[in-house]
């Protein structure tokens, strides 16, 4: 002899919303978790950004720093040698 689980229907009403809320909790969790992903994603590209603008103006000033050595014909050798270096690099490397 089997016996039968008979389940009233606010059991099974019960269990049914406990299911959704489990549910829309997990989901809840996984949209959070994500969206603190992205946010950190952004934020790291935003400083590599600013990292890039400092260092694009440094080369600008040195690539202009270097083209008025080398106008004004007046310096040490090595000074000369790395100036004309450094222009090559930044003509080669389309940096301006």
């Amino acid at each position: 002899m089997s016996k039968k689980i008979n389940m009233s229907f606010k059991t099974k009403i019960k269990i049914a919303l406990l299911i959704i809320l489990l549910l829309a909790g997990s989901y809840w969790y996984w949209w959070y978790d994500q969206t603190i992903k992205l946010r950190m994603e952004a934020l790291q590209v935003v400083d590599d950004a600013e990292s890039f603008t400092r260092i694009h103006s440094a080369i600008e000033v040195e690539f202009l720093r270097c083209q008025q050595f080398i106008t004004q014909s007046e310096g040490d050798f090595g000074s000369f040698e790395y100036c004309t270096s450094f222009i090559t690099w930044v003509n080669d490397n389309n940096l301006r």
